[in-house]
């Protein structure tokens, strides 16, 4: 089920459409609202600077999350059929719901930022949920992602003996660089059940990098001119890949 569907299901599973001059469909729309106005906060931060621009308005959002949820608890149980029509009203906004979630996601991705705004966000849980804390597995994992796109890069270049000699340096150095993440990501602990499915989730998206790798180191190691210049090298940076 949507985070958003069941924000607005727990706002509302205390109200009625008479109590106290309140109703279904104004605390609906007021949750909308409350979405779309947060994804345009969201939209706004690119870096720690801008987090910090969008604090006020953040924190006055949040403001209006703990309004929604005073009035929900303060109104009946719903009917069957409001239910249902709340049903149906987030199922036709679900585009809004996956724009908040998907800036959300970006968000939580710049680390900085998201040490700025981590506690307001966090004080809207039915909506924004748990964010996951800073893991420095994913972090290094992250790094040797960038590290096997740029090998996959520079060994598609080596078309011949001049490319490989070339390429050579900027080889060692990368594979240098592989095999100090590997012997960091050795010393750290080991990670939560929540921090092995991140970075499960991450290599997962590395492995397009590592396959091009794969069948770009067996091209150069079928031709025995590029070998003789990079094998050694390609040896040392596969070492560091596993």
């Amino acid at each position: 089920m949507h985070r958003l569907f069941r924000l607005t299901l727990a706002l509302f599973l205390t109200l009625s459409l008479c109590a106290c001059g309140d109703s279904f469909e104004n605390l609906s729309d007021d949750t909308l609202t409350l979405v779309k106005d947060l994804t345009v906060t969201l939209q706004s931060v690119k870096d720690e600077a801008s987090a910090k621009a969008a604090l006020s308005d953040l924190e006055s959002l949040r403001e209006n999350y703990d309004d929604l949820q005073a009035r929900a608890t303060n109104i009946g149980e719903p009917t069957k059929e409001q239910v249902e029509e709340l049903r149906d009203m987030v199922k036709a906004n679900q585009a809004a719901a996956d724009t908040f979630r998907a800036e959300l996601k970006r968000v939580v991705k710049i680390k900085a930022a998201i040490a700025v705004l981590r506690p307001t966000l966090e004080g809207m849980p039915k909506l924004v949920g748990r964010i996951p804390e800073p893991s420095p597995h994913a972090d290094l994992l992250e790094e040797m992602g960038g590290l096997s796109k740029e090998i996959a890069t520079l060994l598609q270049g080596v078309k011949d003996e001049a490319s490989a000699n070339a390429a050579k340096p900027k080889l060692e150095t990368l594979a240098d660089q592989a095999s100090k993440l590997s012997k960091q990501f050795e010393t750290l602990p080991t990670p939560t059940a929540a921090q092995q499915k991140e970075l499960m989730e991450k290599a997962m998206g590395m492995m397009g990098d590592v396959m091009k790798i794969q069948a770009e180191v067996q091209r150069i190691e079928r031709d025995s001119k590029l070998k003789a210049v990079l094998g050694e090298t390609l040896n040392k940076a596969k070492g560091a890949m596993k």
